[in-house]
């Protein structure tokens, strides 16, 4: 289950966007009112998730539900990791009266390959080009995601009445994302025995003003009679 943010701007002004971006469009749609009177139901985003796998996605729309007017168009969205790797994609949409440009890019990473925990930053250029007044709009907003992931160590605890091996976290664990419990099928262990330990690592992602953490609900989990000690974030550094 992927979890998602979001940075929004539209006509009705209730979105989340950088304010500077805010102000240049609105000073075009007012500052030109026959251009501005040619605009639709305008809606523009950024949307952000994490994927079960530790995969960082990024994506954005430019649209008009009355697009009466014919505009054209274009979104691009690009994405990039602490690390500074990029990765960029950008549409067109058709001069149709529900016109819709949407795109989407990810940079992979997981626990085992190159987690590339911190701060990704998504960019998302907005454009429309009007054939009336021959003249091509741009805009751009951004988005901010932090991601990290949480490894918990759990020791065996016991075996069900139904042959489940019961796992607990160690105390203390204070980290972001805690796994309390994990409850496995003896018949689903290797060698269908119940080994000593288990470190179960979740992925998570925070936005910067605020909100989150949030934790994913799927994990990867490892089991071995190998101790584990402690459980710890892995965060930027």
């Amino acid at each position: 289950m992927s979890e998602r943010h979001l940075s929004e701007i539209s006509p009705s002004g209730n979105g989340i966007v950088h304010m500077f971006t805010v102000s240049i469009f609105l000073i075009f749609i007012f500052g030109v009112p026959t251009f501005g009177q040619q605009m639709g139901q305008l809606t523009a985003y950024t949307d952000s998730w994490i994927g079960d796998d530790g995969t960082m996605y990024s994506s954005g729309v430019t649209a008009d539900s009355s697009n009466s007017y014919g505009h054209t168009y274009s979104t691009r969205t690009t994405l990039t990791s602490p690390s500074g790797r990029t990765s960029s994609s950008g549409v067109y949409s058709d001069n149709s009266y529900n016109a819709y440009a949407s795109a989407e890019t990810s940079l992979s990473g997981d626990y085992d390959n190159n987690l590339d925990p911190g701060d990704y930053l998504m960019e998302t250029d907005h454009g429309y080009y009007c054939p009336i007044a021959q003249r091509q709009i741009s805009w751009s907003e951004f988005l901010t995601v932090k991601k990290g992931a949480s490894v918990t160590c759990l020791t065996l605890y016991g075996i069900s009445a139904g042959g489940d091996c019961i796992y607990q976290k160690i105390n203390p664990c204070d980290i972001t994302c805690p796994r309390d419990e994990i409850r496995i099928a003896q018949t689903d262990m290797p060698n269908h025995i119940c080994v000593r330990y288990a470190q179960d690592i979740r992925y998570w992602t925070a936005n910067p003003s605020g909100a989150g953490p949030v934790c994913i609900t799927t994990s990867l989990t490892r089991f071995s009679d190998t101790p584990c000690y402690q459980c710890f974030d892995i965060v930027q550094q």
